[in-house]
């Protein structure tokens, strides 16, 4: 009989921990109330990855250089591989709203530089400006000028594809 009692308990115990944990799942799913974002907001989010100019321009070897290298490594060019850092500005408006320059990643700063941010603004019809500056100082950058209808709990994303800056 106290085989039955204790067998009795054990799951009676199982069960009452399991509606318990379901209970207390249930309720965490729906309560307490969270909004990810505001109602009154739309969000623009910068994910964008470029890679600058080469510092120095790629050159033939001088027959002297290339007599000195092993017969294996003799390529006619050399292309050194560090690159500028890359200057963003974003203007929403004419109000910059962000300014960064990042260096190129990799051991040899040949790398893309890297951009992410997130910025929360005011729905409605909006210009928004990019300003890339790849080449470093004295270059001229390239500008692109788009106008946007930011609408509230919309999400706008610029990205880079290919070389070619999209929003969307």
């Amino acid at each position: 009989m106290s085989r039955i009692l204790d067998f009795l308990r054990r799951y009676i115990g199982q069960v009452i921990a399991y509606i318990a944990f379901a209970a207390l799942l249930g309720y965490f799913s729906a309560n307490p109330d969270w909004t990810y974002f505001p109602d009154d907001r739309a969000l623009i989010k910068l994910s964008l990855t470029h890679g600058g100019q080469r510092k120095e321009a790629c050159r033939e070897r001088t027959k002297e250089e290339r007599a000195k290298l092993p017969p294996t490594a003799k390529p006619p060019k050399v292309c050194p591989r560090e690159r500028h850092p890359v200057t963003l500005s974003i203007w929403l408006d004419d109000k910059r709203i962000y300014l960064r320059s990042r260096q190129p990643m990799g051991l040899s700063k040949d790398g893309p530089s890297q951009f992410y941010q997130r910025f929360e603004v005011a729905p409605g019809r909006r210009q928004l400006k990019l300003e890339i500056a790849d080449g470093g100082p004295g270059v001229a950058s390239s500008v692109q000028v788009r106008e946007l209808e930011l609408m509230a709990r919309r999400v706008v994303v610029i990205e880079a594809n290919h070389g070619k800056i999209n929003v969307r």
